[in-house]
């Protein structure tokens, strides 16, 4: 919770047993106990700091987190294989880069268009803050907010999507992000709200970061309801880009 961790252990799971790494506990005093299994160290001074290390965690701190922060390699393997893990849950609402113009959102775009969703681009309007958010809010994000700086994809309940900064005089300006949709009968391009979307094409914009990864670090994707408010021939074609862009 926001206070401790209250639990956290590393087992090896072999073909016949479960031997224990590591068991870390924190009472409700905020008070840390671990317990090591037969861990082989080179040295008996490794050991030593690694107690060092995990009675130096903080309540709130994972001791995985902490080992890898103060340079203990032992558990290195493990807390990548953790870093690179995304888990997309069927409420998951991804962050994405709302430059108009960045390759991240230019990708976005090419694999929306190519599963039909009638989707051509992206854009932000400017709205009047006051009307989108709570005052408090905005006060919280004034707070935190350096001038220069952006928050990351904000949601609504309903769906729709926003970006507010903060410019060099302190000021706040917010953007509600919309999708450009191109009429057939003369070709020009209406924005449509994200809540005024389909859920299919809402959800496609969820797992489309599994697709367009800017950072291309390799991770291992878990995702909950592939197939919620998708249909299944969009679904077999997500996969089989998916796959390709893996090989490349």
């Amino acid at each position: 919770d926001n206070e401790r961790v209250h639990s956290e252990w590393l087992h090896q799971i072999r073909k016949t047993t479960t031997v224990l790494i590591f068991e870390r506990k924190t009472d409700a005093k905020k008070k840390t106990s671990i317990e090591f299994g037969n861990l082989n160290w080179e040295t008996k001074k490794d050991a030593e700091f690694l107690g060092f290390v995990a009675r130096g965690t903080r309540a709130n701190q994972l001791f995985l987190s902490e080992s890898i922060d103060r340079e203990v390699t032992y558990f290195e393997e493990v807390y990548n294989w953790f870093d690179k893990l995304m888990v997309i849950y069927p409420e998951s609402r991804f962050g994405m880069d709302l430059s108009v113009d960045s390759e991240h959102t230019n990708a976005m775009v090419k694999y929306l268009e190519r599963f039909g969703t009638g989707v051509c681009g992206f854009d932000l309007q400017k709205v009047v803050a006051e009307t989108e958010f709570p005052k408090e809010l905005l006060k919280d994000i004034a707070k935190d907010l350096k001038p220069g700086e952006k928050t990351g994809v904000m949601n609504s309940m309903g769906g729709q999507r926003y970006l507010i900064t903060k410019n060099k005089n302190g000021e706040l300006t917010t953007s509600k992000f919309v999708l450009k949709h191109r009429m057939v009968d003369c070709n020009d391009e209406v924005p449509f709200d994200t809540e005024d979307e389909s859920d299919g094409t809402i959800r496609l914009m969820d797992l489309l970061p599994i697709l367009t990864v800017p950072d291309n670090k390799p991770r291992v994707f878990v995702i909950d309801e592939l197939d919620r408010s998708v249909h299944p021939n969009l679904c077999y074609q997500l996969i089989d880009e998916f796959l390709a862009s893996s090989n490349q």
